[in-house]
């Protein structure tokens, strides 16, 4: 009589490989980050290392604090069936507390005839700008690679309107509101004008050919172009031609 005893194994001499399951975003302001990871072979150990830190032994999830801001480096390996993984898992992040400079708003400040505008201006590279007129926030954009950004304002009624605008970067830290802030003056309506002598109501006959006239507008500054209607029938008017108050002097001749 004899006992046959059989044993099978497999050889394996691959090495693992580790896969993050949780990791920190690309930039935060906040220190502690958490890893989540695990090897496609199990069971398997495994060894971590962070910003150049010898490897020790480490357990899913493990977290680590970042103690200087600027990019930081996670690294895990797992070693399975006395196999160790050659290539690490390795995770790139940013801690980054420092807030933006504010944006800057490079459009002039001016007066408009219609309620649409574009503003344009500056800020740090991918960072969102948020936009408020009046103190209300009127809408967010993202900078352009180069730091250029702009955003269309619409529906905006007579007035005057105060800008300033914020940045916030990828890590989420935002800056003050963009001094000194840029007034936006919105205007619909046109001048006022007044001829005040001779009578524009009554005909009237004088021996002076000068005009008394003013104007005025309640956001800008009012110019004159000026003209005498004495044209006959089928005859071009006489063009306008800039004039300043209080007097026109119109080239007449008597009889006009």
């Amino acid at each position: 009589n004899f006992v046959q005893v059989v044993r099978t194994w497999n050889v394996d001499t691959t090495p693992p490989v580790t896969t993050f399951t949780q990791s920190p975003a690309s930039s935060t302001k906040v220190a502690a980050a958490t890893f989540a990871f695990a090897a496609n072979k199990s069971p398997a150990t495994y060894e971590c290392s962070s910003d150049g830190i010898s490897w020790s032994a480490c357990t899913s999830p493990r977290t680590v604090t970042a103690t200087v801001q600027g990019v930081q480096h996670f690294l895990v390996r797992a070693t399975a069936f006395g196999n160790t993984e050659q290539a690490p898992a390795h995770h790139i992040w940013t801690y980054d507390t420092t807030a933006p400079a504010p944006p800057s708003i490079t459009s002039d400040a001016r007066v408009l005839a219609g309620g649409s505008i574009t503003i344009r201006g500056e800020s740090e590279a991918d960072s969102a700008v948020e936009l408020f007129v009046g103190g209300n926030t009127a809408g967010n954009t993202l900078t352009a690679p180069n730091g250029n950004w702009e955003l269309e304002l619409s529906g905006l009624t007579q007035g005057t309107y105060t800008l300033c605008a914020r940045a916030t970067d990828a890590a989420a830290n935002t800056s003050a509101c963009s001094t000194p802030a840029v007034e936006l003056v919105i205007d619909t309506s046109p001048p006022v004008v007044a001829i005040s002598s001779p009578d524009p109501i009554t005909p009237q006959l004088v021996n002076s050919p000068n005009i008394t006239f003013s104007g005025s507008d309640t956001y800008s500054a009012v110019h004159f172009e000026c003209r005498i209607d004495d044209h006959a029938p089928g005859v071009d008017p006489t063009p306008y031609a800039v004039c300043t108050p209080p007097t026109y002097v119109p080239d007449l001749v008597s009889g006009h």
